[in-house]
């Protein structure tokens, strides 16, 4: 019997032809998109998923009070880990890390410019990076260990046998290190990522003032004993924090580690903020299209029920149960979910590339693994009974007797039901054409907003060796055609990461804790970034041993409850200094968040130089850039950045969602017209002896046109009327993420109308023109 279902349903896909190819090519678009989204969030749910005590592993977040609300920070202060490890109960290690660092590897006469980080010795306890060689409990115990992966060993000495050699790492000065062990290649679904470690109290040694409470530039993890409780270790934190600082303002939290990547957008608290917003997104994405693929399916069998019902009443009539028949047209259609996977995986491997390059990943489709095999096989059961299901039932529930005296519905025309589906497919794709175009509008407005200074043409590079002949060698650069000007900062403007609530100055409130993000930069910063002076003067050009001289911003002025700034003085860091100008607000951080109180600090020593050009010509500017940073540096190589490409990174989730949104929108909009084009072929084709009717009592192509697509696009405008005020909230909610954002406008809204409208009516008038183009004696000579 099974067989006969099958060959049964391999003669009606080839029968009918063009349903056939409509209802696998929606099924199968929708399928291949379920299936790359699906990918894509996978991957993203992998990242630190690898380490085998992932469940007991939490990042420990700042909480800093100051004064009006808190701020959440994930670095904490280098202390932080001891106290925990000799105080807190319920812990069975915490561990510390300095970030990523620059550090320059020497071995004999060649140099390596690589990136590492600083660990305390029980890091890889905690951590499943795996060693090929050396022992995990002891390789960071010496304070001149070293650990690097295969990669930096190969790179180093052309072999990973390297075990015992020694190296020198230049920070402060040139130390020798003994490579204690080797690291495997750290896996790109690690949100750790390095290529040597190094000993935290070599680190200390050197950078002395981390050995501060109010130094919060670490990272701590802990993990938790395995009878401990996330609760009942963060209900130790207040305690400590008294203990060791004598304050109350603040607190620590516990995260998992592995939430860390997708929910690290702490600027709103320590709600779910960061990438997780956009996976979330794509999941409903991916399963808005595969349902729209599904709608069509119940579309389309359900009104050529008439075609079948025949087949229907023979069978009920000799004895077949509706059971049966549920079962029989449940299996046809799960057979065509299983043609339109096999087109979908297809379809998806040749397009994988191109979804790559568009997401910066390196997915690729696992045939072999039985975990992926099953899920596939999964998803086309549960598609094929959701798309099959309303046409099984529909079309069993038909009398025989009825049907066979031809008196039974045929389900040519729009039922209820039907004109539901329409309206639920057409609410969806309109509300995804909104939301493109609002998501771009957002995007052009950030990356083309008035920032309050200049990114454009501004190249950065590293000053190296070059900070100890400041002068000298901006005045070399100065001399290369194109260079406008050249600052010294240690920060970028447009991206500060630093920030204190040191500063001092009369009137200051006891209970002020406010925070401000500080530049140390020279006095040319305010002219290669075209930031306006308010009030005041400019840096001097020598810096003031005795006196330090600082600008502040608006936001710093207001904060600081100053009318007339300039000649103020104020401390930070302990340094006593004076106001020498007021700077226009200019956006130092995402536009997600809002303008802060920002200070600039006078120094002669920046790691640092920005550039500003005034030529199209980059490529001979950063050639004689090279040429001159390379007269001052023999050993680091030569690195650059632009600054607008660096602002558009921070932007680079919001653009990817963008684009994947149109394309998803575009690929939503296909299907429903899909469905829309073979409803309205077999519409026209029922419809025909009417057509050919009207066309003899004189009706002309346009009359026709009129009177059979308005029902169709009846439908489209009741969808439109819905899926405004859906898409309105859910744009408006993505919106208030930035501090910065677009006005709400209905044009958005009633573009994406007249699109859907313009769409449907050219899809549903192929057929309607095509009917009444032919002539009327080829309809009637039967009747």
């Amino acid at each position: 019997m099974l067989k006969n279902y099958f060959y049964i349903a391999f003669r009606n896909l080839t029968k009918s032809k063009v349903f056939s190819l409509i209802n696998v090519a929606g099924l199968a678009l929708g399928l291949c998109c379920a299936l790359l989204i699906a990918l894509w969030v996978a991957d993203e749910y992998a990242v630190d998923k690898f380490h085998s005590k992932k469940d007991r592993i939490y990042s420990v977040i700042a909480e800093i009070n100051n004064g009006t609300n808190s701020l959440y920070w994930i670095n904490t202060p280098g202390l932080l880990a001891e106290v925990i490890n000799s105080d807190v109960s319920g812990v069975e290690v915490a561990v510390k890390s300095s970030g990523e660092v620059n550090r320059l590897i020497i071995n004999g006469s060649s140099t390596f410019n690589e990136y590492g980080m600083y660990v305390d010795s029980a890091f890889l306890s905690v951590f499943d990076f795996p060693l090929v060689l050396g022992n995990k409990e002891d390789v960071l115990t010496g304070l001149n260990s070293i650990v690097i992966t295969e990669t930096l060993a190969t790179k180093i000495f052309g072999t990973t046998d390297v075990l015992g050699k020694m190296i020198k790492v230049r920070d402060r000065d040139d130390s020798e290190f003994i490579i204690s062990g080797i690291l495997k290649d750290i896996p790109a679904n690690s949100s750790i990522q390095f290529d040597y470690l190094l000993p935290y109290q070599k680190f200390l040694i050197d950078h002395p003032h981390y050995k501060s409470w109010g130094n919060f530039n670490d990272f701590t993890y802990v993990l938790l004993a395995e009878n401990a409780t996330k609760k009942d270790v963060s209900a130790q934190f207040p305690d400590l924090i008294l203990k060791y600082t004598e304050s109350n303002e603040g607190n620590l939290h516990l995260i998992p580690t592995t939430d860390y990547y997708l929910k690290s957008d702490l600027s709103k608290g320590l709600a779910e903020g960061g990438r997780i917003v956009y996976v979330r997104i794509f999941i409903v994405i991916g399963f808005i299209i595969l349902i729209i693929g599904c709608i069509n399916f119940m579309n389309l069998s359900s009104a050529r029920a008439g075609k079948r019902s025949k087949e229907v009443g023979v069978r009920k009539a000799v004895g077949a149960s509706r059971k049966s028949l549920v079962l029989q047209f449940l299996g046809e259609s799960i057979f065509i979910a299983l043609i339109s996977m096999v087109l979908a995986v297809s379809v998806a491997d040749i397009l994988i590339p191109a979804f790559n390059l568009l997401t910066g990943k390196e997915l690729s489709i696992p045939f072999f693994n039985p975990m992926f095999i099953i899920a596939v096989l999964a998803v086309t059961l549960v598609t094929g009974i959701l798309a099959g299901i309303y046409p099984a039932v529909y079309l069993s529930s038909f009398q025989s007797a009825k049907v066979l005296k031809g008196v039974e519905r045929t389900g040519g025309s729009l039922t209820g039901f039907r004109r539901v589906l329409v309206i639920f497919q057409f609410v969806l794709s309109i509300s995804f054409i909104s939301t493109t175009i609002i998501t771009n509008q957002q995007l052009s407005h950030v990356l083309n907003k008035d920032l309050g200074l200049n990114k454009d043409n501004i190249v950065y590079f590293p000053t190296r060796s070059a900070s100890k002949s400041a002068e000298a060698f901006r005045n070399d650069l100065l001399n290369i055609p194109g260079i406008e000007s050249v600052a010294y900062s240690n920060f970028n403007p447009i991206n500060i990461s630093n920030s204190t609530s040191s500063p001092q100055w009369s009137g200051k409130p006891e209970d002020d804790q406010n925070f401000f993000h500080v530049i140390q930069t020279d006095y040319a910063f305010l002219e290669t970034f075209d930031i306006e002076l308010l009030q005041g003067t400019n840096l001097p050009q020598t810096v003031d041993t005795t006196l330090v001289h600082f600008l502040i911003n608006e936001e710093a002025a207001r904060i600081m409850g100053m009318t007339d700034p300039v000649g103020q003085e104020i401390s930070v860091w302990g340094d006593k200094g004076v106001i020498s100008g007021l700077m226009r607000d200019f956006h130092h951080q995402s536009l997600f968040q809002g303008i802060e109180p920002v200070i600039v600090y006078q120094t002669d020593v920046a790691w640092r130089g920005y550039a500003a050009l005034n030529t199209e010509n980059q490529k001979e500017v950063i050639e004689g850039i090279e040429e001159v940073f390379t007269k001052y540096e023999q050993e680091y190589p030569f690195e650059y950045g632009f600054m607008d490409q660096e602002y558009e990174r921070q932007y680079a989730g919001v653009d990817i969602v963008g684009k994947l949104t149109a394309i998803f929108s575009t690929i939503a909009i296909l299907v429903s017209c899909l469905g829309l084009f073979g409803l309205a072929s077999y519409m026209t084709e029922q419809r025909k002896r009417e057509t050919g009717v009207r066309k003899v009592f004189g009706a002309s192509i346009w009359q026709l046109t009129n009177l059979f697509s308005k029902q169709f696009l009846r439908l489209v405008l009741i969808s439109f009327i819905i899926s405004t005020p859906v898409a309105y909230y859910l744009t408006e909610n993505w919106l208030q993420r930035f501090a910065y954002r677009i006005d709400s406008s209905i044009i958005p809204f009633a573009i994406s109308g007249v699109v859907a409208l313009l769409i449907a009516f050219i899809t549903v008038s192929y057929h309607i023109v095509r009917a009444a183009k032919a002539n009327p004696v080829d309809s009637l000579r039967y009747e």
